[in-house]
């Protein structure tokens, strides 16, 4: 399964703050005027828990909530361009622009999302010196991460090879990825921000778990959905290897009956017979006529057995097809919701 999203530029797009002249270098943003901030930007602002600057960059930003198709429109051109929206500041006019995701149980990725575009558009709030100074702290933190660390990949291709955006992107990836304490100088410029970082990530981490539970959830039901059809099959295979010897068993029992009805007076009284059923079942050696009559017995319970089982049987297949389609359903579902946060979520 899916094992989580990481913030990227294959996940988010994102665009650095470039001088435009009028040669039309640069990529070219569809407008959109979206007016005063609307009570959902506004709750997402305070669900990040910013302080008044981080506040101040974000609403200055003119963030806007819209469907991922519009975030395909306007962020069109803008570097490393995805699926969850992009912050531009282009002729130092900031602005973001998010996937509204339209399933709330995904929500916790909106507001990391809108954790990275603040801190974006934090770091462009800051002067030059604090700039090289948030530069060094979050290479150092980069730099210790594991090689394969999935947040070190994520700075990697924000960036794009491009080192004009790595100062702001570093510290936004790193900033709305990091669900732990970073040192202390770093943290500090965060606090400048954000009231609880730490928090904050962990509001899309837990989203993150969340989904990451639903999965293996579901995979454990699979298993447990496999192994109960299993047994329903060999239990079936079973029964019907028990029916056919119960025919057989009755075919001869209804031959030997012939036979001794057949025979005289004496012979039945000096006659006997020992059998050995196809459930282990011993007839011990008795006159002919008791003997029969002890076979009859157990072939009638025998079939009485087996329809009782059949019952139980068609029953529980019964059961099965059913939490087959409410697994298919629940399995659907998520697929729904993992297709949601893009193509790039794909399925381990």
């Amino acid at each position: 399964m899916r094992q989580g999203v990481h913030r990227a530029a294959a996940v988010l797009a994102v665009a650095l703050a470039v001088a435009l002249t009028g040669t039309g270098c640069g990529p070219v943003l569809e407008e959109l005027d979206p007016g005063p901030p609307s009570a959902e930007v506004l709750a997402l602002a305070e669900e990040m828990a910013p302080t008044d600057a981080g506040r101040e960059a974000f609403l200055e930003s003119r963030p806007q909530l819209v469907a991922q198709e519009a975030v395909d429109r306007a962020c069109l051109g803008a570097r490393g361009e995805g699926w969850w929206g992009c912050y531009t500041n282009y002729f130092d006019t900031p602005r973001i622009l998010l996937y509204d995701l339209p399933d709330d149980r995904l929500h916790g990725y909106l507001v990391g999302s809108a954790t990275w575009a603040l801190l974006g558009a934090a770091y462009d709030s800051l002067g030059d010196l604090a700039r090289a100074e948030v530069d060094g702290l979050v290479q150092a933190e980069v730099d210790a991460l594991p090689p394969d660390h999935p947040v070190r990949e994520d700075v990697d291709r924000a960036t794009d090879g491009d080192l004009r955006s790595v100062g702001w992107q570093g510290f936004a990836v790193l900033g709305s990825s990091i669900p732990t304490a970073l040192a202390p100088a770093l943290e500090a410029r965060y606090a400048e921000f954000l009231t609880d970082r730490v928090a904050t990530v962990g509001i899309e981490q837990a989203n993150v778990d969340a989904l990451d539970a639903l999965s293996a959830d579901l995979a454990a039901r699979w298993d447990a959905q496999a192994a109960t059809e299993q047994a329903n099959a060999e239990a079936r295979s079973a029964l019907e290897a028990d029916a056919s010897s119960l025919e057989l068993t009755r075919t001869s029992y209804n031959a030997s009956v012939e036979e001794y009805n057949a025979s005289s007076p004496d012979q039945r009284s000096r006659s006997t017979a020992r059998w050995t059923l196809w459930d282990g079942t011993v007839v011990e050696s008795q006159p002919m006529g008791d003997a029969l009559t002890a076979v009859r017995e157990h072939l009638e319970w025998a079939a009485a057995d087996q329809r009782a089982r059949r019952e139980a049987l068609d029953a529980a297949d019964v059961a099965a097809a059913a939490s087959r389609e409410e697994l298919d359903a629940v399995a659907a579902d998520l697929d729904e919701l993992w297709a949601l946060l893009g193509p790039s979520q794909d399925e381990d």
